[in-house]
């Protein structure tokens, strides 16, 4: 019952009308550091606004702030293009985006409506059988809701002819699966980035790294050891402090598979080990606070947040009491 109270809190919360993304220095490209191997601050702001830019394609609001990019870094020759694939139970929009010599995928997060509500709770693990693993680009198994969407994206979007001929779009000059690929997303996008990414890969795609706001738990315990080390090591899972929305499900049967990053309760952002705590019923008061990508951004772009002060910061913010372990369960 719980579960199902916090899918429809997300549902309602994100019913309010999405910040526009800013100030464009956030998405200027000199600040994107292609260096994955580290947690950087401006790279995860780049990145946590595309993410909020992904929420909507025709609000007149967000085409005028691609509109101004445009006339602040006209040198940058920018090529965007929003994607959205609706079926029964599922609905999801990315925005591709090019610029620098760079691609970057952004997934969307919850909207509301029935399709969104059935693709959330949806957390019964599916997996592909060795024809069906062929068919959808080696897609790991886990979150059914998930897999659902990529599965519509796959066959119903012919979404990797769609990425091809974007990119022959935006770099004519250059070989597609040759251009570094980042992916990132929020809440739902998350959890749909986090096994796309190795569909991409499958499919030969140089994807060098990911940024995940409130990511939910998405791919089978029993998946985590045999994906990509160096990908998995070039993946930033950001969760704010007690938000519900990263450990509703399946825990121990699902998991996430970056580095884990904390938001704690005063802002400061450290990396920890990912932990799975039991609360008292009373904790959603403040879940719309800490789900919203608004005060993920907040806290990313405080001072205290540097590259450098992250990096060398050691903390563990989260209760210890009643600590559930990550994975219970092996195929």
């Amino acid at each position: 019952m719980k579960l199902y109270f916090f899918v429809g809190l997300l549902l309602i919360m994100n019913s309010v009308k999405a910040q526009i993304p800013g100030p464009l220095s956030d998405i200027n490209p000199i600040h994107f550091n292609d260096d994955f191997s580290g947690y950087d601050q401006k790279t995860a702001i780049y990145m946590a606004q595309l993410s909020e830019l992904s929420y909507a394609k025709d609000n007149f609001d967000r085409l005028r702030f691609l509109e101004q990019y445009k006339l602040e870094f006209p040198q940058d020759s920018l090529h965007y293009e929003f994607i959205q694939a609706k079926s029964f139970g599922t609905n999801t929009q990315l925005l591709l985006w090019a610029v620098s010599g760079r691609l970057i995928i952004a997934f969307r997060g919850t909207k509301p409506g029935f399709r969104n509500f059935l693709t959330d709770a949806k957390f019964k693990i599916y997996c592909s059988n060795a024809i069906a693993r062929k068919h959808f680009s080696n897609l790991p198994d886990g979150h059914g809701g998930f897999r659902r969407v990529i599965m519509n994206l796959i066959d119903d979007k012919d979404i990797f002819n769609r990425i091809e001929q974007f990119i022959k779009k935006a770099y004519p000059q250059k070989i597609s699966k040759e251009i570094p690929t980042y992916i990132t997303g929020h809440s739902l996008g998350a959890g749909i980035g986090s096994l796309f990414a190795y569909c991409l890969k499958h499919n030969n795609y140089n994807v060098k790294g990911m940024y995940f706001f409130a990511p939910p738990l998405a791919v089978a315990c029993y998946e985590v050891e045999k994906l990509d080390p160096e990908l998995r090591r070039s993946t930033y899972d950001i969760v704010n402090y007690l938000d519900y929305v990263p450990r509703a499900g399946l825990r121990g049967s699902l998991r996430h598979y970056g580095k884990f990053y904390r938001i704690c309760n005063d802002f400061t952002l450290a990396k920890q080990n990912e932990k799975y705590i039991t609360f008292p019923s009373g904790e959603g008061k403040r879940e719309i606070h800490y789900h919203s990508l608004v005060s993920h951004l907040r806290a990313l772009a405080l001072s205290k947040n540097s590259t450098e002060k992250v990096r060398t910061r050691e903390l563990d913010c989260f209760p210890t009491y009643a600590e559930m372990p990550l994975c219970t369960e092996k195929k």
